[in-house]
């Protein structure tokens, strides 16, 4: 009796051992702290590069652009999961640097693969918008209406993904902060170095660089476009991106493309006037005019639209800013409206004498920047507008039969 007792009691205690060492293994494995080298970083780099040319394959043999929308949104769901995953792997190479275990040319490898895999999830993020914008542009043109808004609202879905922000947690914690400790940099990048930087890495003809502070870090913002034309339809697309000083890492870029035909263009011809001017606007505009009387005396005008930022300007904004510019003499505007912690911010800045009637512009324009900003689903939605008007004249009294010639440029700057 006493020998099954206690045959029963190990039993039950082999037992008791036994279910317990799933989770045993399952601690000491936990403990072991999973060591990342470069080569593991860049073998998961090459599975990614098979996923994307799986996607190009599928993307040339979808013709159907109701087909192809859906075929994009899945690509940006898909680099979401890669976007998820790499932040994660970035957390354990973080770990990893501060350990000081490492010698400095693992250092340096892992930082590269790190910084890599960053910008190609914003590069990837940026084609995948072009794309979309090119399918919802066209579908306007042809009057595609369900189309359009297709691709119109997946757009609004994919802008919300965090995906221009590449490996950065957020705005405020990004890749940059985090590695800024880590990175060797002899000292802070120049202007030219932003725009190599931007170019180089996202491939568009980088124009403009301005320097400010964005959440407490000095960054670099580079603009530029692009043109393409289709049929008809005049494609600009307009980039931006934000690079920090401090390391030259890309914060974030964003994609505008703007669709103006003749009929929509800020600047449209004015018969009256005797003037032809008919373009196609896009983020940057200049237009300059001199009227000449019998080659005695003249009248100069020179007026430069610069429209930045993420989100599109609609046509009663456009109409007031060309209302401004045709009441204006000599006036610099910029206008900054930012949405912040879902608050709408308005910064401007003025040079020049406005009369009532260019106030009373100036105002309509703030509030429907406003209104834009605020009812925008981009939690980071921002514009920024510059208008620079210059007229100088020299005139000498006018006789009834002098003839008048005018000569009108226009030029995209």
């Amino acid at each position: 009796m006493i020998e099954s007792r206690m045959i029963y009691i190990l039993i039950v205690f082999g037992l008791f051992v036994i279910s317990f060492m799933p989770y045993i293994s399952a601690q000491e494995h936990d403990s072991e702290v999973e060591i990342i080298s470069s080569s593991d970083l860049r073998f998961k780099q090459m599975g990614e590069s098979f996923d994307d040319m799986i996607f190009r394959i599928r993307s040339v043999f979808t013709f159907d652009n109701q087909a192809k929308v859906e075929l994009l949104n899945d690509r940006s769901l898909d680099l979401k999961s890669r976007q998820s995953s790499w932040i994660e792997t970035k957390n354990q190479v973080l770990t990893q640097l501060r350990s000081g275990e490492l010698v400095e040319d693992d250092r340096e490898d892992l930082i590269e693969e790190i910084t890599e895999s960053h910008n190609e999830i914003i590069k990837k993020h940026v084609e995948l918008v072009q794309q979309l914008n090119d399918i919802k542009i066209e579908a306007q043109a042809e009057g595609e209406t369900s189309l359009s808004e297709n691709a119109d609202s997946k757009l609004s879905e994919i802008n919300n993904l965090g995906l221009a922000l590449g490996l950065s947690e957020d705005e405020k914690n990004s890749l940059a902060s985090e590695l800024e400790s880590e990175v060797t940099v002899n000292e802070p990048i120049t202007e030219d170095d932003a725009l190599d930087i931007a170019q180089d890495n996202l491939n568009f003809n980088a124009e403009n660089v301005q320097r400010t502070n964005l959440d407490g870090r000095d960054v670099f913002i580079v603009t530029g476009s692009e043109s393409e034309t289709s049929g008809d339809t005049t494609i600009d697309r307009n980039y931006e991106v934000t690079i920090d000083v401090a390391t030259g890492l890309i914060l974030s870029a964003n994609l505008v493309t703007p669709s103006e035909t003749e009929s929509g263009s800020i600047i449209e011809s004015n018969e009256e006037d005797d003037t032809d001017i008919n373009i196609d606007i896009g983020t940057n505009v200049e237009v300059g005019s001199q009227a000449s009387i019998d080659g005695e005396g003249s009248v100069s005008e020179s007026s430069g639209v610069s429209i930045g930022g993420n989100v599109l300007l609609n046509s009663d904004v456009q109409d007031n800013i060309q209302q401004l510019i045709d009441s204006a003499n000599n006036m610099k505007i910029n206008i900054i409206v930012t949405k912040e912690n879902g608050n709408v911010v308005i910064d401007k800045n003025i040079e020049g004498e406005l009369t009532s009637e260019q106030e009373n512009l100036l105002v309509n324009i703030e509030e429907e920047l406003r209104t834009i900003v605020n009812e925008s689903s981009r939690n980071d939605a921002r514009i920024t507008i510059e208008i620079n008007h210059k007229r100088s004249e020299s005139i000498p009294e006018e006789e009834e039969d002098d003839e008048i010639v005018i000569n009108t440029n226009i030029g995209n700057y």
